[in-house]
């Protein structure tokens, strides 16, 4: 826990730098569907949160801010 709650927090905010975002993605709902899963606004949602763009990080996805309160919560 007390490595894998920091590198999740630092590999979500890097995220919007990675290479493959925008380009391709990895998620299977997205390739299969071409639609954007729950997960895939959860993370986006998180980033966008993490950067500070807290109206962003809502309207992609409400559960996102709860999500990275309640693992920066566990890890302390």
């Amino acid at each position: 826990m007390l490595i894998c709650i920091p590198a999740l927090f630092i590999l979500v905010y890097l995220y919007p730098y990675l290479p493959w975002v925008g380009s391709h993605t990895l998620c299977a709902v997205k390739i299969a569907s071409g639609i954007d899963c729950p997960g895939c606004g959860i993370t986006r949602s998180f980033s966008a949160f993490l950067h500070g763009n807290i109206l962003s990080s809502i309207r992609l996805h409400p559960l996102g801010p709860l999500v990275a309160l309640g693992l920066a919560c566990l890890f302390l």
